[in-house]
Order: C-alpha cells, then structure tokens, then sequence
C-alpha cells in the first residue's frame, strides 16, 4: 500500500504495524502479538508526550526541513490502531473479507484513496467523537 499523500503517510505505516501485529499472532502466538500492541501503545504515548513538551506537532509537513521530524512513531501506531479497532469492531473475519477486496480490487493508490475516505468516514462516523480527547 502506498500512502497518495505525506498527510496519508500515518495509514501506510498503520497498515505496515497492523500487518506486522498479525504476522507476530501467527507465529508466536496471541500473547506476543499483545505485547507488542502495548509497547506500541506505550511508545505512542511517549511520544505524544514528547511532541506537546516540543509544540512540533504530529503530523508530516513537507515545509519543514527536515522529514524526520514527522515520521515518528505516531504515524505507525495511529493507523494500527484505527484498523486494530475497525477489526474489533467489526470481527475478524469480516475485516479480513474487507481488507482482501481493499488492496486486491482496487487499481491504484489514487482509487484507493477515493474509496477509503468515504468508508472510514462512514464507517468512524458513528463512535469517533466529533471533538477529539486527549491521550492520558
């Protein structure tokens, strides 16, 4: 998957962590793959903590010199964790039946982006609140 835009960077990379997750589950077991979410959690706590201390923000900006400063550890585990709960949601099976037509019947990353705006907004629409709360 190839993010169509850098402000689209934090799914590629969610898809990367979550596909890495379920790589984990099946070859050592649910417990591993746990563990690893909450060292994820963790690590994006961490650095929620360390962006507000900066007041660099979070997202990728390309007017900044240099790219590293966007491509943190809240981009990876952002997108995980909006598709961890998507499959919570929605069960497994299910989400895996999404997932399969998602990346093999879509042509390209410009039609994919056509597609999955309007399915997380409806799909996210009816339990992300409209005003964001912060992590703690």
């Amino acid at each position: 998957m190839t993010n169509a835009t850098w402000r689209d960077f934090w799914l590629n990379e969610g898809f990367t962590t979550y596909l890495e997750r379920r790589i984990i589950e099946d070859l050592y077991g649910p417990d591993r793959a746990a563990m690893e979410a909450v060292l994820g959690l963790q690590e994006l706590r961490d650095e929620l903590k360390r962006v507000e201390a900066q007041g660099s923000g979070s997202a990728y900006r390309p007017d900044r010199r240099d790219p590293d400063e966007g491509m943190n550890r809240i981009a990876y585990e952002k997108g995980a964790l909006l598709l961890t709960t998507l499959e919570a949601k929605f069960g497994r099976t299910r989400f895996d039946a999404f997932l399969r037509g998602y990346l093999t019947t879509s042509p390209s990353r410009a039609s994919r982006q056509r597609i999955s705006k309007p399915i997380c907004a409806n799909i996210c629409s009816s339990w992300i609140p409209k005003r964001p709360r912060r992590l703690t």
